[in-house]
C-alpha cells in the first residue's frame, strides 16, 4: 500500500462537473487508502494559483510531506502553492516545510 493517498474533492474554479473531482494520487498507485477513509481521517489542503486563487481543495492521509498532491497533480494545471488547514487557518507549506508535523485537525472546521 502507499505511504498516503490525496483526493481532490472539489474544484473552487470550475464546481464539481470538473474532471478534477475524485482525482487520486499518487499517480499510478495502486494499493491506495479507501476514499472515504482518506475524507474523514486526512488533512484538508488547496491548491493555489500564482496569484492567489483556490483552484482545487482536498484531502491527504498518511506519511507525506506536504508537497505531494502540488506535485503530483496541481502544477500541472496552474498551481504554484498548497496551503493545509491547522487548527481552523490555511497554512503555506513551502517545499522545505513538513506539513505531516502538523497537528491533525477535526473535520468540523
Amino acid at each position: 500500500m502507499s505511504k498516503y493517498t490525496w483526493i481532490v474533492t472539489k474544484d473552487e474554479l470550475d464546481g464539481n462537473v470538473s474532471e478534477a473531482v475524485g482525482k487520486i494520487g499518487p499517480p499510478g498507485e495502486q494499493h491506495r487508502f479507501r476514499f472515504d477513509r482518506v475524507i474523514t481521517g486526512g488533512k484538508e489542503f488547496r491548491l493555489l494559483t500564482d496569484d492567489g486563487q483556490v483552484k482545487y481543495s482536498g484531502f491527504i492521509l498518511g506519511e507525506f510531506s506536504g508537497q505531494e498532491p502540488l506535485d503530483e497533480y496541481g502544477r500541472h494545471f496552474g498551481c504554484t502553492s498548497i496551503q493545509y488547514r491547522e487548527r481552523g487557518r490555511w497554512v503555506k507549506v513551502g517545499p522545505n516545510d513538513d506539513a505531516a508535523g502538523m497537528q491533525p485537525l477535526s473535520n468540523t472546521g
